[in-house]
């Protein structure tokens, strides 16, 4: 639990950090480059990245690297957080860990299933060997499903995925992420109950329950708009907690005939009155909008260190997915007035 000297600590850092991001005026800059060495360019002039792409060469780097490195920047921001916290390997900050960790493991899952394990890198930051539970090197040197297992040996993660094992290109990817998703939703929610009380205690437990169903609501959306899936099938697809969706509200929204859109936006009001005139093309972007509304609130207004951690972190992290999806735009010639209308802004 962080104490009054770690709390006063990371409120000013985790605002100093928020202060330093992209704004719509950069976003608008961003959106007029002609390509990645641009935009790398453009970063390295701006207050959160500079310190972190000093020595990127821009006639050189390519989207995979850029973007590689900014999600190296968003790690890094999360460490000159995480020490704050005095008891790291029982403390709230644990479930960024296991956020990583899951991240690393799906990364590796993917890449077996498509063949091509020699793509698994080590990502994961030096500051994370405190907070591990397994050997982030040696995940970088697996072949198959066994190796990975062996990696995880002795982990939660171990347990939960041996069930599932199977050879490369025959992984069922979709359940992967739900078993670990759950782990680590659960573990988020078990951390929150064991190092709070009372206000905080409760608007943590909203906040991540918001965050799962807007999950949730992305998923019933894809699978019955894209994929037909029926009622039953799509409930083994969503992550088994439940805050405002459940019930009657739940069953509404698995039928198959119905508008779509105009019910997931009665069901994002319910979590918040600006939702019920915004207009989306892509339902995740609707979802995003709504968590990054409610997030950047709580940092602007909570007093509290831990929600200020959680919203900072929620916002680094839909940050770093406008910059993915724009440099990805740009290095595929889209135009950017549709490339900004999927940014959460």
């Amino acid at each position: 639990m962080f104490n009054s000297l770690s709390s006063n600590a990371i409120t000013a850092k985790a605002r100093a950090i928020y202060g330093k991001r992209l704004t719509a005026a950069d976003y608008h800059e961003l959106l007029n480059k002609r390509s990645v060495a641009e935009v790398a360019a453009y970063l390295k002039q701006t207050p959160g990245y500079s310190e972190f792409l000093t020595e990127i060469i821009e006639s050189q780097v390519h989207r995979g690297q850029l973007e590689a490195m900014l999600s190296r920047c968003r790690l890094s921001r999360f460490s000159s957080l995480c020490h704050y916290d005095f008891s790291p390997k029982r403390g709230f900050f644990r479930y960024a860990a296991i956020d990583i960790e899951v991240g690393l493991i799906l990364q590796a899952i993917v890449l077996l299933n498509s063949n091509t394990p020699e793509k698994i890198i080590n990502a994961a930051p030096s500051f994370m060997a405190d907070y591990a539970s397994f050997d982030f090197i040696a995940l970088s040197h697996i072949q198959d499903f066994s190796g990975l297992l062996e990696v995880l040996r002795q982990t939660p993660y171990e347990k939960l995925l041996r069930p599932l094992a199977a050879e490369n290109g025959k992984i069922n990817l979709s359940r992967c992420e739900l078993v670990l998703k759950t782990y680590y939703y659960q573990s988020l929610l078990d951390l929150i109950d064991q190092n709070y009380r009372g206000k905080i205690r409760k608007e943590l437990r909203e906040i991540v329950l918001i965050e799962i169903e807007l999950i949730n609501l992305s998923l019933i959306y894809r699978l019955k708009r894209y994929f037909k899936r029926t009622p039953e099938q799509i409930k083994t697809r969503l992550l088994p907690f439940s805050y405002k969706l459940n019930g009657r509200a739940l069953e509404e929204l698995l039928q198959p005939e119905g508008d779509d859109k105009n019910i997931i936006r009665s069901r994002l009001s319910v979590y918040s009155s600006k939702m019920q005139d915004v207009s989306f093309n892509y339902v995740e972007d609707y979802t995003h909008r709504l968590l990054f509304i409610l997030t950047r609130r709580m940092l602007r207004f909570s007093t509290a260190a831990p929600i200020i951690f959680y919203s900072l972190i929620t916002l680094l992290n839909i940050e770093l997915e406008n910059l993915t999806v724009l440099i990805e735009g740009i290095r595929y010639g889209h135009n950017p007035a549709e490339i900004e209308k999927i940014l959460i802004l």
